[in-house]
């Protein structure tokens, strides 16, 4: 099998292990009645996968092909200028906006205080849209995978801006410049930090995209004044 790297999932708990090998990396996923194993073995730069499924039932086995599809896609996807990130993301008249922070900082209920309070906006993708650098700019997509929210979208937007979301007492926003936007937005990417190659294309291409897109920083509470004073900074110009 080669190396564990991890055996820490927060989808699949202590059924879960990640291996690599000098020419691949491993994943499993033991199935439900714990007798059998999803095996995965992807080459390197995950280019080609190849997934050997056990018997299990027909909703573990959704499940769980989605999930690999996913992972495949967040790490394949590097070799084309295009991250997949950890966000809620609403468009606002044609605009993408990305809210990013850690799981129960309040990404979904931010979105919604959007969709409930700021005009001509719906949502995108409430978990894990993908950004790519294009010849038209910055934009981000809808993808199938949104977590527990159901909006699949194939949509394509404009990014406007990410902003970092932490709980706090009182709303307050603040700009944040170069290196600081950097490690605002890093977290939430997706890479597998054992693949240097593609963890060094995640860090150019997130290069590449916070120098064309501004990063916000956003203390606040879950009412209608954080989203509005959210708004008033990423759309100065409709105030």
């Amino acid at each position: 099998m080669g190396m564990l790297r991890t055996d820490e999932s927060i989808a699949w708990g202590d059924r879960f292990r990640f291996y690599e090998k000098e020419d691949s990396f491993i994943t499993t996923i033991v199935n439900e009645q714990g007798n059998a194993s999803w095996y995965l073995r992807s080459e390197r730069n995950f280019a080609q996968s190849t997934l050997y499924i056990p018997p299990s039932s027909a909703e573990e086995q959704g499940a769980v092909i989605t999930w690999m599809a996913m992972m495949i896609f967040g790490q394949a996807s590097l070799l084309h200028d295009t991250i997949m990130i950890h966000a809620s993301v609403v468009n606002h008249q044609g605009k993408g906006v990305a809210f990013l922070g850690k799981s129960g900082t309040g990404k979904s209920t931010h979105s919604r205080l959007w969709l409930q309070h700021i005009p001509n906006t719906t949502l995108l993708n409430d978990d894990n849209p993908a950004i790519r650098i294009g010849p038209e700019g910055i934009s981000i997509y809808g993808t199938p995978w949104s977590g527990k929210t159901p909006c699949y979208k194939n949509e394509r937007l404009p990014l406007q801006g990410f902003v970092r979301l932490q709980q706090a007492p009182s709303n307050e926003f603040e700009w944040q410049e170069g290196f600081k936007g950097f490690i605002a937005v890093l977290p939430s990417c997706t890479s597998i930090r054992w693949n240097k190659d593609l963890f060094s294309n995640m860090n150019t291409i997130l290069e590449q995209v916070i120098a064309q897109v501004p990063v916000g920083y956003l203390k606040c509470l879950p009412n209608r004044e954080a989203a509005e004073l959210c708004q008033s900074f990423l759309f100065p110009q409709k105030q």
